[in-house]
């Protein structure tokens, strides 16, 4: 049996200004149970009602026990990375070393 996975619903709204629970992740087959062979084992967040086609910038969410098509929303800006030195001079060289020009 095909299932869909969809991100799981949180309560915390602060966590990500992002973030949407219910999205649609993507598709797996469920196992079948082990003490019933005409069961099969449903993981939480999955459904095996199939997502409808989703358009391009668009998403699929899972809420109130059906699909939803949604705008999908811009993603958070990227951090600076601070794994390697930042060239001196750079306005970032500047905060961290709090040099005044």
């Amino acid at each position: 049996m095909k299932i869909y996975h969809y991100r799981e619903h949180v309560e915390d709204v602060n966590t990500s200004p992002v973030l949407v629970t219910g999205e649609y992740l993507w598709f797996s087959f469920a196992e079948n149970d082990p003490l019933n062979a005409n069961n099969f084992i449903l993981p939480a967040h999955t459904t095996t009602v199939a997502p409808p086609t989703i358009p391009e910038g668009k998403i699929a969410v899972w809420e109130n026990n059906a699909w939803t098509i949604q705008v999908r929303p811009d993603p958070p800006p990227t951090p600076p990375d601070l794994t390697m030195d930042p060239p001196v001079g750079s306005e970032l060289w500047k905060q961290i070393n709090n040099i005044q020009f």
